[in-house]
């Protein structure tokens, strides 16, 4: 499953990230991962979810993102859920087009491997693709 919150800045997409990550990592029996840039979710996500603050590393665009998410799998086989705060903020992104490939690969990649993903994007809901409003 990959589910897209979509919004302008002020529409409570990590206010919901953050309390879909807590209610997952409570009931959830697998590891849970949220990819934030900065630490501003430090204080209100539990301490059971791995965060992981991105400006701590050098993430320029989608293909890198990737291989951050295969080396968090590769490097632990039980997470279950990836939650990313401000995915345009944490991959840099440029274009809506790599963002469609991007969901598309995180659709494959989950079914593969059994992991969920919940992503937030600072883009308002009318500026995304048809493709990209099926996440939503």
């Amino acid at each position: 499953m990959v589910k897209l919150f979509a919004g302008l800045a002020g529409t409570g997409k990590t206010k919901n990230i953050i309390e879909m990550v807590n209610k997952t990592a409570r009931e959830d029996n697998g590891q849970v991962v949220c990819i934030e840039r900065g630490n501003k979710l430090r204080y209100d996500i539990i301490n059971a979810v791995r965060l992981i603050d991105s400006s701590e590393f050098d993430i320029q665009g989608f293909q890198v993102m990737r291989g951050v998410i295969t080396g968090l799998y590769v490097g632990n086989f039980d997470i279950t859920h990836i939650f990313i705060d401000s995915l345009h903020k944490v991959a840099k992104m440029d274009d809506i087009g790599d963002l469609e490939k991007f969901f598309v690969w995180m659709k494959q990649f989950g079914k593969s491997h059994g992991i969920n993903f919940v992503v937030s994007v600072g883009i308002s809901e009318d500026k995304l693709t048809e493709q990209l409003r099926e996440f939503l």
